[in-house]
């Protein structure tokens, strides 16, 4: 069976928006062998070949008006992210939505998928990540361990 492969989506020039990358260098740190990793930072569409037909966690920092910076979303089910808080609030060229939708359509989607969202506020172009989201990332590290199975 294949290992699973993690995903950190997000540019590390931009603020929060590189938490992703930021949770992938950590855990490649903390358990190189857990997962195969992968960092999206541009055209998402290459994630259709990265999680096709394989366990995929998926990890991005998102923009919302509501909730505190920090705040920790997850799901099971991109498949009901019609009206999901996350759905619209990529700041990607392209939403994970519209890539999942796609990969819908052209039979390539995880075998299994579990997809955690912080949000995040900060997307100044220079700027590192915030304090808040720095401070999740060892709470999402838990999150992948625990739904791994592994303590």
């Amino acid at each position: 069976m294949d290992k699973p492969v993690i995903i950190g989506i997000g540019n590390t020039m931009r603020g929060d928006d590189g938490f992703g990358p930021a949770v992938i260098h950590y855990l490649k740190h903390k358990h190189p062998d857990l997962a195969d990793y992968h960092q999206a930072t541009d055209d998402l569409t290459r994630l259709l070949e990265v999680w096709d037909r394989r366990y995929a966690i998926i990890i991005d920092a998102f923009q919302s008006d509501s909730g505190a910076d920090g705040t920790i979303i997850t799901t099971e089910n991109l498949q009901s992210w019609e009206g999901n808080q996350i759905a619209n609030c990529s700041s990607h060229g392209l939403l994970l939505s519209t890539v999942w939708e796609l990969g819908m359509s052209l039979q390539k989607l995880p075998s299994k998928v579990f997809f955690i969202g912080v949000k995040g506020s900060n997307w100044v172009v220079g700027e590192p990540i915030s304090t808040f989201l720095e401070k999740s990332i060892p709470k999402v590290k838990y999150l992948i361990l625990e739904h791994l199975s592994i303590s």
